[in-house]
């Protein structure tokens, strides 16, 4: 941090220790200071400033992922304040760069094991990376008296409902501390526990007043992330397959979106939540789950924010990749469980219901029509995203999260072989019931318009 360069406004309240005679005395400080408002700022100009004077060219709109291209050789570097990660295919140009870097401020370089509390682990030969936070989750779950494993196997139980309205008269000060430490430690935890992030979003809606409930389901998430403190997400050097048996090539990434229409809630809460996760090689690389901005009308309406908002994302992963020479030979697959949104963006057929939505599906559509993403139909029990929009028994809740963290390749496809099955056995069951429905003598069926009715 004493390389850094002293922020715009380098002048400081000096400690009451140095004033003498009574006099106000201020600190001009030399060099930025850690901590400081302005200190990440001042040492990402200089970060970035020794970056282009070498050759790097940033490649993303935060300004924080480098490329350095010259002839056969790439040097990609990702920055987090201080914390860079930087990956390479020619160990001369890799020396040359630090040897650079060393000669402009110091820095500590060697084998990526520890990054922002993320522990990492890779094997480049069998091209398996695995990344987990278990040194974090312990500590947290030490700071909060969690310290042995139990029986919970879901962050939030199944029908739990988090409202406001729960929310008590007056608020308290230690409970809502409390909660928010809680909240904000688990949050930091979802990079590694995508499976956490619908609780962590529906509990940051009321932290600022909590009931018991509340805090009694907080503590129940990080229980869970305890007992799950060693489980990584793995990233494979290798094809993958979704769910549903889609097949998918190195490097490629797949969307799954799924909304909750309304979900019960206080009065005025009836908001729709948004998931969806980009799973590549095998394991998430971003997730989110949260409630939507306004009220939707319909569950295709709710679909469509929640569509538009995945593929914005998956369009600036697609434009980074652009920009790293390695764009996806093939339109970018987003899985959806809505026929209804399905319909809307592979047609844009104008419906009179959703005219307001008018912008949102177009978006959508003009990249469906220019194939840089393909919408693709998927059944609700293999949609991914269903995890992160609404609160899961416990088989379900581990059947969709083992694919989010890709640890179990093997067990993985085999549920997800007999889930298909299942899926099967239901929909001859259907057919057959509506077979014999129709044959039976007291059955009329009266078409009017586009509405069927059954008459007894």
């Amino acid at each position: 941090m004493i390389y850094r360069p002293p922020p715009n406004t380098p002048w400081y309240d000096s400690p009451d220790r140095w004033d003498k005679d009574g006099k106000e005395r201020f600190l001009l400080a030399k060099r930025a200071i850690y901590g400081d408002v302005e200190s990440n700022a001042a040492f990402h100009r200089l970060w970035r400033g020794i970056l282009v004077d070498f050759g790097f060219v940033v490649i993303d709109a935060a300004g924080c992922f480098f490329m350095f291209v010259e002839a056969d050789v790439l040097i990609l570097v990702a920055s987090v304040v201080d914390d860079s990660l930087i990956g390479h295919n020619s160990e001369e140009y890799y020396k040359r760069f630090v040897d650079y870097v060393n000669s402009r401020i110091k820095i500590d370089e060697g084998p990526l094991k520890k990054f922002v509390g993320l522990e990492i682990d890779y094997d480049r030969e069998a091209g398996i990376m695995e990344i987990r936070q278990q040194d974090y989750i312990e500590l947290i779950a030490q700071r909060f008296g969690i310290t042995k494993e139990d029986s919970i196997d879901v962050p939030i139980p199944p029908g739990t409902v988090i409202s406001k309205a729960d929310c008590p008269t007056n608020i308290d000060q230690e409970r809502s501390t409390l909660g928010r430490s809680m909240v904000g430690s688990a949050a930091y935890a979802q990079a590694t526990h995508p499976g956490i992030r619908f609780s962590v979003s529906q509990l940051s809606c009321v932290m600022h007043n909590p009931a018991e409930k509340h805090i009694k389901v907080a503590r129940q998430t990080i229980q869970y992330l305890y007992n799950r403190r060693h489980k990584p997400i793995v990233f494979r050097r290798e094809r993958w397959h979704g769910p549903d048996k889609t097949e998918f090539d190195i490097n490629e990434f797949g969307t799954f979106v799924d909304s909750s229409y309304a979900p019960p809630g206080g009065e005025g809460e009836r908001r729709s939540q948004t998931g969806f996760a980009i799973l590549m090689n095998g394991g998430t690389i971003y997730a989110k789950s949260g409630i939507q901005a306004t009220v939707a009308d319909s569950s295709a309406y709710a679909e469509l924010i929640a569509m538009h908002h995945s593929v914005k994302e998956t369009m600036a992963f697609r434009n980074t990749y652009e920009r790293m020479g390695m764009l996806p030979t093939q339109p970018t697959k987003i899985f959806q469980d809505n026929t209804a949104a399905i319909s809307v963006a592979q047609t844009a057929s104008n419906s009179s219901r959703l005219r307001h939505a008018e912008i949102k599906y177009n978006y959508t559509h003009d990249l469906v029509q220019r194939d840089f993403i393909d919408v693709v139909k998927i059944h609700t029990r293999l949609q991914l995203a269903d995890v992160l929009t609404k609160a899961l028994d416990a088989q379900q809740h581990a059947f969709l999260e083992t694919w989010l963290h890709g640890d179990q390749p093997e067990t993985s496809r085999a549920v997800a072989e007999e889930v298909r099955v299942q899926i099967q056995a239901d929909l001859e069951t259907r057919r057959t019931a509506a077979a014999a429905m129709r044959d039976d003598p007291y059955f009329t069926e009266v078409v009017l318009l586009s509405s069927h009715f059954a008459v007894f």
